[in-house]
């Protein structure tokens, strides 16, 4: 992933909240790398903890991974564009360019195939999260003003 427009207190603190939603199974895989001389663009990766904990997701073929679920990125770029809402955000599935356009695509990726041709699975599918919740968050937020 890589975040333009944002600075470490804000990825951190995005971080820190998806946590408490998936008891501490989130993290980096070598931390927040600053890409650009402002400090403005970070490259990253979330990976889970454990295979196991919340906020992990499966491979097409139902084996346990540590890369995390859509749901995880979708919560941590809803985070990060509550601080910054301008913030530009490029993933190996799309690029959002603010909070509206995130609000406009971001559920698009849920219906991606992860699988193969034979054997099609939706990303948003390979988890085992509460999908509802915090989607209708993000507009309840977005309807009263906070994002």
């Amino acid at each position: 992933m890589l975040i333009s427009g944002t600075n470490l207190r804000e990825l951190t603190g995005a971080l820190m909240l998806v946590n408490k939603r998936y008891s501490g199974n989130v993290t980096t895989t070598n931390g927040f790398n600053r890409t650009s001389e402002k400090g403005s663009r970070y490259r990253f990766a979330l990976r889970a903890v454990s295979s196991r904990g919340p906020g992990a997701r499966r491979a097409a073929s139902g084996r346990r991974t540590v890369a995390v679920c859509y749901h995880v990125f979708r919560d941590f770029m809803k985070h990060i564009l509550f601080f910054n809402p301008n913030a530009r955000i490029k993933t190996a599935m799309n690029v959002y360019r603010g909070a509206d356009d995130f609000l406009a695509k971001y559920e698009a990726v849920a219906d991606n195939n992860c699988g193969s041709a034979f054997n099609p699975v939706c990303y948003g599918d390979t988890c085992e999260c509460e999908h509802s919740e915090l989607a209708h968050d993000i507009y309840h937020l977005r309807a009263t003003g906070q994002f």
